[in-house]
């Protein structure tokens, strides 16, 4: 079944007309199974439109559009790329941090860099061939856009960059740089263009916005306007099937703390806390012994041994660096904080609760809030 794989929405920026539910609404209306989201430069828009396919059953797609010129305009230099799998997913994101960050950014190196796990998808016969000359191949992913034209000197420009990307040996593949779910949004999609561009919207020149034709087409409609090139619409749904990547909504990825061999985070968390208790008061009292045993037992219990020791060994490098810094909020109410010499305050002695900072019943997790001194906290946020 086909499968739009170059779609916009309000998340590229004055460019999209539609929200991604709209988009997954009307893909599941007009018969489509898979719908793929390429915002430009950007994956702004990744988790709405993976709750709006859920919401709608259809299986979402994941992509970009990498525009490689900062100033380009609509119809520029650009690629449109896609994730197989949560490795091609990470490496949409790598490349767009490369597209903000780098000055001397190259989509054509970007490209032909990225590996297998993602597909890639081009418009400009020129850059296909540049991409080939450097190792880009339909192998590794590389396939060519057709789309439905709009006037017929439109058609004959595309089926000849068409019959050239086939003799470079380049699958064809049918998109329709949708911008909008239907005909109607033409005019949204226009006005959001002049906002852009400071102008009015009869000034805009044509290659400054999408043509009205750029819409969520069916499937049948795509293959029957398309002509010869119906086996690029088969193209289309070969790659929505071999595009694969869920989400994990709603589960928390801290990162994990390296303890030395032969401990686990766990007991390497006790033996530091009772190291620093002991410290701090000597003897331990009965009654600090068992605070400091029942914050250890709920606080590795839920999970959060690794965090506590992250921000530990956060605590503890900038006191090696003499960067002043203090511990605040409800995390002063943990004994494991302030024996950690992650917060400054004695929750014993001042009769703080542990449990207005965390408790067996919290669902959201905690955090502890670090202030360093202003002049350093660069250094420590590299650290």
């Amino acid at each position: 079944m086909f499968a739009h794989l170059h779609c916009h929405t309000q998340y590229s920026m004055l460019r999209g007309a539609c929200s991604a539910d709209e988009l997954a609404a009307a893909a599941r209306a007009r018969g489509m199974r898979a719908l793929a989201v390429t915002d430009t430069n950007g994956l702004y828009g990744a988790v709405p439109f993976y709750r709006a396919c859920r919401d709608h059953e259809i299986k979402p797609v994941f992509g970009t559009e990498i525009v490689g010129e900062p100033d380009a305009r609509l119809h520029a230099d650009r690629a449109v790329i896609l994730a197989r799998n949560r490795r091609g997913y990470s490496e949409l994101c790598r490349i767009i941090t490369a597209r903000h960050l780098s000055e001397d950014f190259d989509l054509a190196a970007a490209i032909v860099e990225a590996s297998g796990d993602v597909v890639v998808l081009v418009d400009d016969p020129d850059l296909a061939a540049r991409l080939l000359e450097n190792g880009r191949n339909s192998k590794a992913g590389l396939y060519f856009e057709v789309r439905p034209a709009e006037t017929s000197a439109q058609g004959r420009l595309r089926d000849a960059a068409a019959r050239r990307a086939e003799q470079l040996g380049i699958a064809l593949v049918a998109t329709n740089d949708v911008h909008l779910v239907g005909p109607h949004q033409h005019r949204i999609h226009q006005v959001l263009r002049a906002i852009a561009e400071n102008t009015s919207v009869e000034s805009l020149a044509p290659e400054m916005f999408a043509g009205a034709e750029c819409w969520l087409k069916p499937p049948d409609q795509m293959k029957r306007e398309l002509g010869q090139w119906g086996a690029a619409v088969d193209n289309a749904a070969k790659i929505a099937d071999e595009c694969n990547v869920e989400l994990e909504l709603g589960v928390l990825h801290f990162p994990k703390f390296d303890p030395p061999a032969g401990h686990t985070a766990g007991n390497y968390l006790r033996e530091v806390t009772y190291r620093g208790a002991e410290q701090k008061y000597g003897t331990l009292a009965s009654v600090v012994r068992s605070r400091v045993d029942y914050e250890l037992d709920t606080i590795i219990d839920m999970g959060y041994a690794d965090y506590f020791l992250i921000v530990w060994d956060i605590a503890r490098e900038a006191g090696r660096r003499c960067v002043p810094i203090v511990g605040r909020g409800s995390a002063a109410d943990s004994i494991v904080s302030y024996v950690l010499d992650i917060t400054r305050v004695d929750p014993i002695e001042h009769n703080l609760y542990f449990e207005r900072f965390l408790n067996r019943q919290r669902k959201d997790p905690p955090d502890i809030d670090l202030d360093f001194c202003w002049r350093r906290r660069d250094e420590i946020l590299q650290y």
